[in-house]
């Protein structure tokens, strides 16, 4: 959908995180953002990302109940659509007519896309034009994005009901880059380990060149440390994030062991097979690994996945362009890892026109 918005107008973020609806007011004060309000409505365990549209009249109530307590000053959103139902993928092509492009990205769409292409929505941007020695176009690249249509008007339908005025539905993999990645140079994975999925993407120079879901999440690992120990899933999920992973990856304690269960036969093994694959197809050696989400507060996460990976790992920082009072810097530090896509979402207000 395409973006329209005013100057200097304030714009909220809403991600519908598998765990959380998460929304971040950003305004943008003469190029400098400044954070307004954040919010986080947790989400009952049996809710679902994907269960946002099915389930629309409780994803409204949640949202309206989460914008009022966070008293927010504007009715502009801009949310995210979920991983799961959003392809992505990176085209070259010589320069060619609109009309070319249109029909070329249709045929692209046929080898990517599972669903007919009239159940689609098809959208296309241009995000480079390198140039040959005399200064003529050589060749274009496009990033083409593709989402069901009955999810996409599933969405509108949300905010409507919400009585918000919906004014942009993009990826996460852009806001993960805008809130992570603001300088657009090397080649890095985002690792976002969520409540029920993890999302991998690398990015070269910016740009999204391989996209990867994993349904496995927090939930699981939680649900591993509660079996093992005989405990509640509640007690597990305080025993994941304080206890967390070995620094010498030698599990001996019981929760060790049941998160690096999970850890290494599913993330691990999940991460070192889309490497293998970028990298057999030429792709750039990594420069380091970015983790966020909320399952991202384990303790000695990065330092467990950088010993194993033999990448630099580190967490993410979504607040690191954005201005907020100095008194809450406990507060979002704290939340960031949870808070990157929809802080991302809202960062578009710095680019309105």
């Amino acid at each position: 959908m395409p973006f329209i918005t005013k100057k200097n107008e304030n714009l909220v973020g809403i991600d519908f995180g598998s765990g959380a609806i998460k929304i971040v007011e950003l305004a943008n004060r003469a190029g400098t953002v400044e954070l307004i309000t954040y919010g986080l409505g947790i989400k009952n365990r049996v809710t679902v990302k994907t269960d946002a549209v099915r389930n629309r009249q409780t994803t409204v109530e949640q949202l309206v109940h989460v914008m009022k307590e966070s008293r927010v000053t504007t009715k502009r959103v801009v949310a995210a659509l979920p991983a799961v139902n959003v392809f992505t993928t990176v085209v070259t092509m010589p320069p060619m007519p609109k009309k070319e492009i249109d029909d070329a990205i249709r045929w692209e769409a046929k080898k990517m896309v599972p669903l007919p292409l009239d159940k689609m929505s098809i959208d296309w941007h241009p995000v480079t034009t390198p140039t040959t020695g005399d200064g003529s176009a050589e060749k274009i690249t496009i990033i083409m994005t593709a989402a069901p249509t009955d999810v996409i008007k599933g969405y509108m339908d949300i905010f409507r009901s919400a009585n918000l005025q919906l004014v942009g539905l993009e990826t996460e993999a852009t806001a993960l880059r805008r809130s992570l990645l603001p300088i657009a140079h090397g080649c890095h994975l985002l690792l976002d380990i969520g409540a029920t999925t993890s999302n991998v993407t690398i990015f070269d120079q910016g740009l999204p060149v391989v996209t990867r879901n994993i349904d496995i999440g927090g939930e699981a690992i939680s649900r591993n440390i509660a079996n093992a120990m005989n405990i509640s899933v509640e007690r597990a999920d305080q025993f994941r994030d304080d206890i967390g992973l070995p620094l010498t990856g030698q599990s001996t304690h019981p929760v060790h062991q049941a998160i690096t269960f999970v850890i290494d036969n599913l993330i691990l093994q999940e991460l070192s097979r889309v490497l293998n694959t970028y990298t057999a197809g030429g792709g750039q050696p990594l420069d380091r690994i970015i983790i966020v989400g909320g399952c991202s507060r384990i303790k000695n996460l990065s330092h467990y996945i950088q010993l194993h990976m033999k990448i630099t790992v580190e967490a993410g920082d979504p607040w690191q362009s954005i201005r907020a009072h100095a008194e809450l810097a406990p507060e979002l530090e704290k939340i960031a890892p949870q808070m990157a896509v929809a802080i991302g979402l809202a960062l578009k207000v710095k680019y309105a026109n």
